[in-house]
């Protein structure tokens, strides 16, 4: 859905902050450490999915078949890259490896919590990269949301602008 809604309003790119893309995907789980920020872009482009590298065989992240079902779960990293064209890790300042481990730690644990439970999941305010940006810098956002929503607001301001210059021609001609 948010692809859709991205392409509708003509969001192009949508790669997350402060992120490097690694030049081969197949080499995420080499070069990510335990505890890092990563990102993937699939068939949906151009939204990113997000998660937290768990170990070089798993990720923590928010799937389900059905968005709405999705509770956050460790899953394999060939899972996790299937049918992915990017990927990406998400450096954020004085990154460190006591960062990471915290990171491992808030992720894992939400992932055993009661709170991990189905029904959670809005594409605006509770997807992964928000859950994952949490998990690294305690802030809870996503960029690819704010971006949607600001084109969303230019686009549609806009189209208003557009609207109000034709009603004014019209006025004008009669």
């Amino acid at each position: 859905m948010l692809a859709l809604v991205a392409r509708v309003i003509g969001v192009r790119n949508l790669q997350p902050r402060g992120a490097s893309v690694l030049s081969r995907v197949d080499s995420l789980s080499a070069v990510a450490r335990p505890g890092d920020h990563i990102a993937v872009l699939g068939p949906n482009a151009p939204v990113w999915h997000h998660g937290i590298l768990a170990d070089s065989s798993h990720v923590f992240d928010l799937y389900s078949a059905c968005k709405q079902s999705a509770v956050v779960s460790r899953r394999s990293i060939p899972d996790f890259l299937h049918g992915v064209t990017a990927a990406a890790i998400v450096h954020y300042p004085d990154d460190d490896d006591g960062f990471r481990l915290l990171t491992l730690s808030l992720a894992e644990a939400y992932s055993t919590s009661k709170l991990n439970r189905k029904g959670q999941y809005d594409a605006v305010r509770r997807n992964f990269e928000c859950r994952s940006t949490w998990c690294r810098s305690t802030q809870w956002n996503s960029h690819q949301s704010q971006v949607m929503q600001s084109c969303a607001l230019a686009r549609s301001v806009g189209m208003c602008i557009t609207l109000l210059h034709m009603l004014n021609v019209l006025a004008l001609s009669a």
